[in-house]
This record gives structure tokens, sequence and C-alpha cells, in this order.
């Protein structure tokens, strides 16, 4: 018996998205005083046209030399010179709010990295390799902020590349989506196509990047990463990894119902119940009815969560349940009818019995919508 895997893959945020896409156009912090003294010196005489063969840059470095500056002068110049052309060139001709456009933030961004991808053959030309490990060109060559510096230059630019060629999709995928479909307080399972992009993202890493620089770089940039760290949950470092080893193995190949409840046995023992339950309502498609009962019924978040660790105490007992008698239908049966008193006699207990029998239909319901989901695919 197979189990479809709940672990809904959460994105993140826009504004955490494109926090990439804000540090690529920020204009770079590395001028010193310096280099900015020395640029108002020639910022009198315009810049040479640029040349296919490279050869105004080697102009322009050496009318620069002649003028007496220093190495890091030339560098800073030089480099300040390559990203505003890179600029220009990616900046399209801004658009009356009014008209339409097919093009985004995130579409300029690819088009910037592109432009940045010929200032990198540039620098080159004129420094040979050394330019990569050059601190005054680390804005061409190491794109990504310094939670990423254990990468590579070669390996920082192609996962930008698909970085932001994530970020284009699920800002088309956002704007798609209706306002009323937004994730509530604790998450909700996402649109399939969504996580179908996470998945084709990680992919792609995955043949960027080797074990164990992988691992380093979805610890701190991956659906599961971000939905750990967006959870209810205040965790360790020793726990944030953990419990991200244990769930990319719960969402990859979907698990037999032995290695589904084996992954939450190792959740609880990690976290304790009451984490577990925070961690798991962000990945339970059934929370949000839960949720959306309890926000009618004026629950607080504290309650609305020992409620939802009644339904988490009660998937645990099904999945034991359904190992011991899943041979023997008339007692599995029996038993799981008896394990759903259980959890109706429990939330009474909490929250009374009208609100209880409210929460219980809600969860009912969305219960069936799933499973008709599940049985088209």
């Amino acid at each position: 018996m197979k189990i479809i895997s709940t672990g809904a893959v959460l994105v993140a945020s826009l504004l955490l998205n494109l926090v990439l896409l804000f540090f690529v156009l920020r204009p770079g912090s590395e001028h010193s005083a310096t280099t900015t003294s020395a640029q108002s010196a020639v910022s009198t005489e315009p810049a040479p046209a640029t040349a296919s063969d490279g050869s105004d840059y080697k102009a322009y470095r050496e009318a620069l030399v002649a003028r007496g500056l220093s190495d890091s002068d030339v560098k800073g110049l030089l480099s300040a010179r390559l990203e505003n052309e890179a600029r220009q060139q990616a900046t399209q001709t801004a658009r009356a709010y009014w008209q339409r456009s097919g093009t985004s933030a995130a579409d300029t961004a690819l088009r910037f990295s592109a432009e940045l991808a010929r200032a990198r053959e540039v620098l080159v030309d004129l420094y040979g390799a050394e330019a990569e490990r050059d601190t005054a060109f680390a804005r061409f060559f190491r794109p990504l902020d310094p939670d990423f510096s254990f990468l590579t230059s070669a390996q920082q630019i192609k996962v930008q590349k698909f970085k932001l060629a994530q970020q284009k999709r699920a800002l088309e995928t956002a704007a798609a989506m209706s306002p009323w479909s937004q994730q509530p307080a604790f998450g909700t399972a996402q649109p399939e196509q969504i996580q179908r992009d996470a998945a084709d993202f990680t992919a792609q890493i995955a043949q960027v990047l080797e074990e164990p620089a992988l691992t380093e770089y979805l610890l701190r940039d991956s659906a599961i990463a971000e939905q750990l760290r967006r959870s209810r949950v205040d965790f360790t470092e020793p726990e944030f990894r953990k419990a991200f080893e244990i769930l990319r193995r719960l969402d990859g190949p979907r698990p037999d119902v032995g290695q589904y409840a084996k992954s939450r046995a190792e959740l609880r023992a990690l976290l304790g119940d009451r984490k577990f339950a925070a961690l798991s309502a962000g990945r339970d498609p059934t929370f949000a009815a839960i949720q959306r009962a309890a926000e009618k019924h004026s629950l607080t978040d504290d309650t609305l969560l020992s409620v939802y660790e009644i339904f988490n105490d009660q998937q645990d007992e099904m999945l034991r349940i359904m190992g011991t008698a899943r041979d023997d239908p008339q007692r599995l049966a029996e038993a799981l009818k008896d394990a759903q008193a259980g959890v109706k006699v429990r939330l009474s207990g909490l929250v009374g019995e009208e609100v209880a029998n409210d929460i219980l239909q809600s969860y009912a319901q969305q219960a069936r919508v799933i499973g008709q989901q599940i049985a088209k695919r």
C-alpha cells in the first residue's frame, strides 16, 4: 500500500524570493572613498563606446593608469563602468502604469545576469584567470550573498541563473493565483505547479553541485528549508539539519506506510509532540479546514494548535493500525472507528461538543476533496 506524501512544498514569500534579485541589482558596496574620489576626477569625460573585441576597455584602463591612479582605483572605475553598461543594456523603457507589460523585475534580472557574463569575459581578457579571484571583481564572479561562500565562483554563477529563472516562474504563478487562495497563518498545501517548479529547481541544482555542497546549499535555499523556517518551531541548528534530512527523504519517492510512519516517528522523537504538531500543520492539506473552523469559533492560535495535535495523534494511530491490522478488514474497520471516536472525545473535552462537531465536519469535507484529487492522479 502506498501513501501519497502530504509534504506540501512551500515557496518562499515573494519578498524572500526576491532577496537574491535585489542583491544582484543593488549597487556594489566595494567602492572605497578613494575610488569615488578618483571617479569624480575622470567623470567629465565620456566613456569610450563599447567595442566587440574589448579593445576600448584596454584603452580605458591604460588611460586611467596614465592619470596616475592606483591599481585598486583603476579596477573600481572599470568595474563601475561595466556594471553601469550592464544595467543600461538590461533595463527596458518603462511603461505607463496602465499599459500591459509582458516583462517583470525577474526578466530584468535575467537580462542583467546575461550582461554580467559579458563583463566577466572583459575582465578575464584584461586580467587573466586571476580576475575570478580578485576581490575587486567579486560582484561579477561571486554574485550570491555570503551565505553561499562555500560555493566556487563558477558554481555561484550557474546557481544564480537557475535561481533567477525559478523566481520568474514563481512570480508568474503567484500573479495567476486568486488573492483568496493565499497561504493562511500556519500554511497549507501549495498548487501542484509550485511543487513541480520547486522539484525542478532542486534537480537543476543537483546537476551543478555535488555533496556536501549540495546539502549545504539546500539547507539555506530550498522549499523544505523555507518550510522549516516558516513553521512555528524554534529550531536549534542540529534540530534544523536533522529535520531537513528527514523531510528531504520523506519528500522524495513516495514512501510506503512503514516508511512514512517511521519518518513521522523520527520527527516526533526529535522535536517533541508540540513542535512536531506545529511543523506537521504546515505540511498537512487538511489543516486549512481545521483552521477555518477554529477561526469561525474564534479559537486562539494556541488552542488551534492543541486541536491539531489531536488530529496529528490520530494520523499516527491510524498508521499504527494499518501496520498491524491491514490483513484483517473487519478488525481494521473497527480499530479505525474506535480511533475516530477517541478523537471526538478529546476534541469535545478541549473545545466543547458543538465546536468539535463543526471542526470534525470541516475536516471530513476537506479529506474527501483531497481523496478525490488523489483518485484523479
